[in-house]
């Protein structure tokens, strides 16, 4: 059987926002509850920044060859972190987790979206932001305010 190639990869040339690859709260919930720690923490065994972050890259190099695919396309790539929904306990790690994810992904030349600072108060999702119902998920309000930041950064980057 012959392999399907994909001549064009991508004809939609707009910006592309996406938190794929974040998924934060699943991240730190298995390492946290694997027993480790990315601070020195009883009963936890603590793990190196460097360590960490190899620990993170590995676990999305699928996600990472996604964003370069798209960059080497020239996209322009935007992307929001998660909506910080988890337990206490697992917080440290995805804050942690997802500082490598931006870091990384801005070195490549995706833009972050960054409206933590109207939607979180304690590193957690305020509960007007909250999807009902679902202990993981933000609400269309959270969306509105990501969407109003990427218009914004649209129009300083020329995009639209």
């Amino acid at each position: 059987m012959a392999r399907c190639r994909f001549t064009r990869r991508l004809d939609y040339d707009g910006p592309i926002l996406s938190v794929i690859g974040f998924n934060s709260h699943r991240f730190a919930g298995e390492f946290v509850d694997f027993g480790q720690s990315v601070h020195p923490a009883h009963g936890a065994n603590f793990v190196s920044k460097a360590v960490f972050k190899q620990c993170v890259l590995e676990a999305r190099a699928n996600v990472l060859a996604f964003y370069r695919l798209l960059l080497q396309e020239n996209r322009a790539v935007y992307l929001t972190h998660s909506p910080n929904r988890c337990p206490a306990a697992h917080l440290a790690t995805l804050q942690a987790f997802e500082a490598v994810m931006v870091n990384e992904l801005e070195a490549m030349g995706a833009r972050f979206i960054d409206v933590r600072g109207q939607c979180l108060v304690d590193g957690q999702l305020k509960p007007e932001y909250c999807r009902p119902g679902d202990g993981f998920h933000a609400n269309s309000k959270y969306g509105a305010q990501v969407i109003d930041q990427l218009i914004a950064e649209c129009a300083t980057d020329a995009v639209f």
